[in-house]
């Protein structure tokens, strides 16, 4: 599969490093994001200074309280179309290794980390 990513962002114009597979273990986006940071220092200097400097003592599950902690305190549950409530169990479950990542807790890591994220992704049909 990481060959068909590759493809397709080549064909996007982008250019793409593989440094490892990333697990697919439901920590996905937290792997990519931290072999990102830790190993193209065009990505760490776009960090602030206090994240960059920490970042190389994290790991996925790290950034993945992190961002979820900043999400919790960004967001209020209404801008996100959710009660109190309905948040506080999406943040509690948002926390638990394995779980996917949603979509806006790729906006908050985004916004967490102070740069723009381009996921590309190779979606594969065969047995469905």
């Amino acid at each position: 599969m990481a060959e068909q990513i590759l493809e397709t962002a080549t064909g996007l114009g982008q250019q793409l490093e593989v440094h490892a597979v990333t697990p697919g273990d439901g920590n996905c986006f937290y792997h990519a994001l931290i072999d990102q940071i830790q190993n193209r220092p065009e990505v760490r200097q776009l960090l602030s200074n206090d994240i960059a400097q920490s970042v190389d003592q994290m790991d996925h599950t790290d950034l993945r309280d992190r961002v979820v902690a900043f999400a919790r305190a960004t967001f209020h549950p209404m801008e996100v179309g959710m009660s109190e409530s309905e948040f506080d169990a999406f943040c509690v479950q948002q926390k638990v290794p394995t779980a996917f990542a949603a979509n806006f807790m790729i906006t908050a890591a985004a916004m967490f980390l102070g740069v723009d994220i381009l996921m590309i992704s190779y979606q594969n049909s065969r047995g469905m």
